[in-house]
């Protein structure tokens, strides 16, 4: 395409040289009338009709520079839109693969907010079930519970820690998809903005 445009421009710029010599050649002979160095009618129509042809070859070099023109401007965009849509997928990639990491994460954090609370239930349960023993003097059974509560207590605080991680990693993720799918919509008016120009 480059030689095309290329070889076209060479044309245009051969044929505006032709041009101005062959005007520069026939002003030197009309100034020359009157003078020793005075050219014949004869020679100054010739040089008329050989302007007169040369301007009918300039309609046939602008037809194929405006072509050249056409076409290397078709190509720079062709290259554009798909530079565009390249960029447009990889854009609808990563989109993907971050709603699918927010929705990941939060099916996780509501999984783990449930099971945080059902080991709350445990150690409530077994909080309890110590102040009955206690109740009924009975020691053993009270040590023997102390037990089951600090275990349910020591996995609910595990839990707790694993729920805050993914709470925070969820808030993260969050932000994220708000503020693209706020960039997704200042974009979108933009683009409505400049179609209506």
């Amino acid at each position: 395409m480059k030689d095309v445009f290329d070889a076209a421009d060479v044309a245009k710029k051969a044929w505006e040289t032709t041009d101005a010599t062959l005007r520069a050649d026939k002003k030197a002979m009309d100034d020359a009338e009157g003078t020793a160095a005075a050219f014949d009618q004869a020679d100054k129509d010739a040089k008329d009709q050989e302007i007169a042809d040369h301007q009918n070859d300039k309609q046939g070099l602008i037809d194929e520079y405006d072509e050249a023109v056409r076409i290397r401007d078709e190509k720079i965009e062709n290259i554009k839109m798909a530079s565009e849509e390249r960029d447009r997928q990889a854009y609808d990639k990563e989109k993907q693969k971050r709603d699918e990491a927010f929705y990941d994460l939060e099916g996780l954090m509501y999984d783990q907010e449930g099971q945080l609370g059902g080991l709350q239930g445990d150690v409530d349960y077994w909080k309890n079930e110590r102040y009955v023993a206690l109740e009924n003097d009975d020691f053993q059974l009270y040590e023997e519970f102390q037990g089951y509560f600090e275990e349910a207590e020591k996995k609910r605080d595990e839990m707790q820690a694993k729920y805050e991680a993914t709470v925070a990693k969820f808030e993260i993720e969050k932000v994220i998809k708000e503020q693209r799918e706020f960039d997704e919509g200042v974009a979108e008016a933009t683009r409505m903005f400049e179609e209506r120009k």
